[in-house]
């Protein structure tokens, strides 16, 4: 399957991991999206979120007009959401988006690295903790 979405830890419920293989559509994600809402909303804290695109090909046409809905549709849980890529693309989609829809720069980070992935989360929610 070209997209997965799992908890990396099933007792803690606090990240979930979606891998990215090969090439894959839209039609292919929502469905997996879809279910990681409701994993993501049925929780009491916060959950954030890492998307691995380091075993995946382009992304599909149109995803500026994909990553406003799902921007839309986060719910009130969600921390950050770390796209995991060392596709220089990914970049100028990320400067792109953040552009026009400013939105998103309060969701979507990049990170070359899972390690560095879940170093920013942790620093971020340790900011979130200093702040309340």
């Amino acid at each position: 399957m070209p997209v997965k979405a799992y908890w990396l830890d099933e007792s803690k419920k606090d990240i979930v991991q979606y891998d990215f293989e090969g090439k894959w559509t839209w039609d292919e994600f929502y469905p997996i999206y879809e279910e990681a809402l409701r994993m993501e909303k049925a929780q009491p804290h916060r959950v954030d979120v890492i998307l691995d695109f380091q075993r995946s090909g382009k992304v599909p046409p149109n995803a500026l007009t994909h990553i406003k809905g799902i921007t839309d549709k986060q719910p009130d849980n969600i921390g950050l959401s770390i796209f995991v890529t060392q596709n220089r693309f990914f970049n100028v989609m990320y400067d792109v988006a953040i552009k026009f829809y400013p939105k998103t720069k309060r969701y979507f980070v990049i990170s070359e690295t899972i390690e560095e992935a879940h170093n920013i989360i942790i620093k971020d929610r340790e900011t979130e903790k200093e702040a309340s």
